[in-house]
């Protein structure tokens, strides 16, 4: 058969749970033609399979293999993995979905992708490709880590530059920043990790690397005749707290799984956890988490559906949730405006700095309602009344409005130094009135000319994008006051205090 014809896929019957597997035929020799085979078949049958886990790399830069002995182009990275993890003799199953599924078909895609979770839990195993070793670091800190503990600190006793360089190899690899790799490892399955030839169990890798990081853990320095820490300090700890986020989650979640097999997980909880996680696709931030997420949700995985009606409706069903009311305050900074998303709509593909990331999953027992003595709220949450299409419809108290709003550096605080992109928090004054109920959409009573400056007492910190002339109130939506600005007959969501 021509070489110039088109591989066509044949329809898969979605009533019968179907979906595709790859053969990948054996050869004994490493540089030959890939050749391979797509076949039927239903998760109800239970077929065994390998799931391939990996980056599909740059969609620009292609190669061909020969499936069904046609010519069929796919990513340099998927062609790399299968190379590699083709056996000598035998014919390797795998599900691999850049060529299981046809991803030319948007209504395929959906119906796949809604059994993504399904297809991961199916496996016998599941390969997780994260690259090649050409200058074979990668290769020594894989074969340290199938050690026992004692010899990894051993090691890194020895040479911290060379051990932090190797690791480096492994955990700086495009493989840890995708958004699917959780859902795709998370199961109570067995991982393989292979960079090139070299394969360590993932849970291994995950647990000693984490041991590592926590025995290793820099210090801050605190002595006043050395007050700036070293470049070899502040190297270490940024690099302590950008490794290991989604390594722990996977050892977390994992372990979790085997002790209460296929328990969701709280979709605030994922969705934060994976912020900083890549894709292509601005839709998979969330639909690569919603087959983990405790919303029967799957009905939202549309490829037919923009991402501001997904992102949207993912926020109104999660408001409804006491669960995940800390969605109002895990924004970013971003553009106050309606022009992407409603302004109300966590963006999930902007970038997450390490200091928010890390003070939006600590946030203390606090309710603005005030406690009891006793430590009972006076009130109790309550989701928004109402979604009129893009516009959220909630009651609230209306605490006062800022008048005054300065930056405040918070690293450089009882520290004596800075590190690198420093954080800073928005301080802001307001002025307060008599608290006034807000019925349900209504407007803000005007604020009087004379509004005089209060004592710095009546001062907050808040959101990054916070103006003067910008409203507080307080919701039952929230434990957290809101602040929100006038825009024509509603009001725009600026952050929380």
């Amino acid at each position: 058969m021509s070489g110039s014809l088109a591989f066509s896929y044949e329809p898969l019957d979605r009533e019968a749970h179907e979906f595709r597997l790859l053969r990948l035929f054996p050869s004994t020799d490493f540089e030959a033609e890939i050749h391979c085979q797509l076949f039927h078949s239903s998760l109800n049958d239970h077929p065994p399979y390998e799931a391939l886990s990996y980056v599909w790399g740059d969609p620009n830069g292609t190669v061909a293999i020969r499936l069904h002995e046609v010519d069929h182009h796919v990513t340099v990275n998927l062609a790399l993995a299968l190379r590699y993890l083709r056996l000598p003799e035998k014919t390797r199953i795998i599900w691999a979905d850049a060529v299981c599924i046809n991803q030319k078909d948007d209504i395929e895609k959906t119906s796949q992708v809604r059994l993504m979770r399904d297809i991961y839990l199916g496996v016998e195993q599941v390969a997780v490709w994260l690259g090649e070793d050409a200058k074979g670091k990668a290769k020594e800190i894989l074969d340290l880590f199938g050690d026992d503990i004692s010899s990894i600190y051993v090691r890194w006793r020895y040479d911290k530059i060379r051990f932090w360089d190797e690791c480096n190899s492994v955990f700086y690899r495009p493989w840890w920043t995708r958004t699917w790799t959780l859902q795709e490892v998370i199961h109570d399955r067995p991982v393989q990790a292979y960079i090139g030839f070299n394969q360590i169990n993932l849970d291994e890798l995950c647990t000693k690397f984490l041991w590592y990081l926590e025995y290793t853990q820099p210090k801050q320095p605190t002595s006043a005749a050395a007050p700036q820490p070293s470049d070899t300090y502040i190297d270490e700890m940024i690099a302590s707290h950008n490794l290991p986020n989604i390594a722990s989650l996977i050892q977390v979640e994992r372990t979790g799984q085997k002790n209460n097999p296929n328990k969701p997980l709280p979709l605030e909880y994922s969705l934060r956890r994976t912020r900083n996680q890549q894709c292509t696709d601005a839709r998979d931030k969330v639909f690569g988490i919603l087959g983990m997420s405790d919303l029967a949700a799957k009905g939202l995985i549309n490829y037919r559906s923009s991402k501001r009606n997904i992102y949207t409706m993912v926020m109104q069903l999660s408001l409804q949730l006491q669960s995940s009311q800390s969605m109002l305050y895990i924004q970013s900074q971003r553009p106050i405006s309606t022009t992407d998303l409603p302004s109300w709509v966590v963006d999930w593909t902007t970038h997450q700095d390490l200091f928010t990331q890390y003070s939006s999953g600590r946030i203390l027992p606090f309710d603005a309602s005030k406690k009891t003595d006793q430590g009972y709220k006076y009130t109790k949450y309550e989701p928004p009344h109402t979604f009129r299409g893009d516009t959220m419809a909630l009651s609230g108290i209306y605490v006062g409005v800022i008048i005054f709003t300065a930056w405040v550096d918070i690293t450089s605080i009882d520290m004596g130094w800075k590190i690198p992109d420093q954080a800073k928090i928005k301080v802001f004054m307001y002025n307060q009135y008599d608290s006034r109920q807000l019925d349900d959409g209504c407007e803000v009573p005007h604020v009087p000319e004379n509004s005089q400056l209060m004592s710095l007492n009546d001062s907050s910190w808040g959101p990054p994008c916070a103006e003067a002339g910008d409203i507080i109130i307080v919701s039952k939506i929230s434990p957290i006051p809101l602040v929100l600005r006038k825009d024509g007959d509603t009001y725009l969501f600026v952050g929380a205090c």
